[in-house]
């Protein structure tokens, strides 16, 4: 009887390396992050965030070998007691926005052959008064060709910074409110957007999902009713990706299962989770949906963040491979991925503030 299982053993291994290839890890080094990080298109491999220090520090790839870079802070941040704090969202090559722990949206960006900041500051809400942004997260789009920045108020209502073209256009803020609904609020961390999608997508206090469209111009972006909930529990986090004009909604459950949305009608698919990850355990953070074409097929998946352990996850079929793990915990942040150029690599941060990456 043993022969046979360390065949089957040795078969499964074999099977699992021609499809994805062996995973290895790289240390990084402690930096003391305090937030994940966030990886930006360009023909060299970057990647943002955010110390404790509150400094922007980048990792970057020369061609042969990897370097720190510290952007600092924005100019007079250390002396009005804020600092960065939110992992940065980055909307094209060169530009990025973090969000300040006291609320404020900064923007840096490369131009004239240098790093800039720009300060954006706080929206205004319904009754006129600035609102403190939730440092937790912000989430950039190119939706309907316009540049967005998505955040939460500490009010539990959505904001929008979006560039308006034209000779009388700019950056300006827009108010999104919240759902319909008496005590209704959006959670923290709780909303994500395709970086070419149509909608935002949002998880409220009640557990249920909502959306709303990006419109142009002045033209009203109302909150849809709600898109529902899987049977017998609430959604605790999401990710939204959009590939070739087709969105993808997965979300996850306090369960720690995830379900696939859909529309017309709203449904959610039969939930999933990697074998030993317990529904009473830390909650599960989803990647962003991406390809690669490591076993010489094109795959689709994303990256499954447990407590110390990192699955992939290919699409639509919810198969779980375990990628690796470290001896310290994760943070709560959404792994961030790289392809290269056929492989993906997915970089974590664990609660000793080190960067760890994982790559086939």
């Amino acid at each position: 009887m043993k022969t046979p299982l360390l065949l089957l053993a040795l078969l499964f291994v074999v099977t699992i390396r021609s499809a994805y290839g062996s995973w290895h890890k790289y240390n990084h080094g402690v930096k003391n992050l305090i937030s994940g990080m966030a990886s930006m298109p360009s023909s060299t491999t970057k990647l943002f965030g955010v110390g404790r220090n509150g400094h922007l520090w980048e990792r970057i790839w020369s061609g042969n070998s990897w370097h720190w870079v510290d952007h600092w802070v924005p100019p007079g941040m250390l002396l009005s007691g804020d600092k960065l704090e939110s992992t940065p969202c980055v909307i094209r090559e060169g530009k990025l926005f973090v969000v300040s722990k006291k609320g404020r949206l900064w923007e840096r960006h490369w131009g004239n052959g240098k790093w800039n900041w720009v300060f954006h500051g706080r929206p205004l809400n319904f009754n006129n008064q600035r609102v403190d942004l939730d440092p937790t997260k912000c989430m950039a789009s190119r939706g309907n060709n316009m540049d967005r920045v998505f955040a939460r108020g500490t009010d539990g209502e959505i904001y929008q910074l979006r560039s308006v073209p034209g000779p009388f256009g700019g950056w300006s803020w827009r108010a999104h409110f919240r759902p319909n609904g008496v005590g209704i609020r959006i959670v923290s961390g709780g909303f994500d957007v395709g970086m070419t999608g149509t909608h935002l997508y949002a998880i409220a206090n009640n557990g249920q999902l909502y959306r709303f469209p990006l419109s142009q111009g002045t033209a009203p972006s109302l909150w849809e009713n709600s898109l529902g909930r899987p049977s017998f529990t609430n959604l605790q986090s999401l990710s939204v990706s959009t590939r070739n004009g087709v969105t993808r909604v997965l979300v996850v459950s306090v369960r720690n299962e995830v379900h696939t949305w859909s529309g017309n009608p709203n449904t959610f698919s039969v939930g999933s989770r990697p074998n030993g990850v317990h529904s009473f355990g830390q909650a599960i953070i989803l990647s962003k949906e991406f390809q690669h074409t490591c076993s010489g097929n094109t795959e689709t998946m994303v990256m499954v963040r447990t407590l110390q352990t990192i699955y992939s996850m290919t699409l639509p079929g919810f198969a779980f491979t375990q990628v690796g793990s470290t001896h310290h915990l994760f943070i709560d942040e959404v792994p961030a991925v790289l392809q290269n150029p056929r492989c993906p690599k997915v970089f974590v941060v664990t609660s000793e503030g080190e960067l760890v990456e994982f790559f086939v």
